[in-house]
């Protein structure tokens, strides 16, 4: 992981949501450097700990 935040809710009645998310500065650089594959997941830790809510690759622009 090159980071990781608790306690951001999924709701299914919220289309759209911005966050924004620490990257630890002593992460190696190539991690986060342009054109970098990065998958966001959201994993429960409520109701059924460990289930992937939601997941979204991207490429860091």
């Amino acid at each position: 992981p090159v980071a990781a935040i608790k306690g951001v809710g999924v709701y299914t009645e919220v289309d759209a949501r911005t966050i924004t998310v620490p990257v630890d500065p002593a992460l190696d650089p190539r991690f986060t450097a342009k054109g970098a594959h990065l998958t966001v997941t959201y994993v429960d830790d409520d109701h059924d700990p460990g289930k992937t809510l939601a997941k979204q690759d991207f490429i860091v622009p």
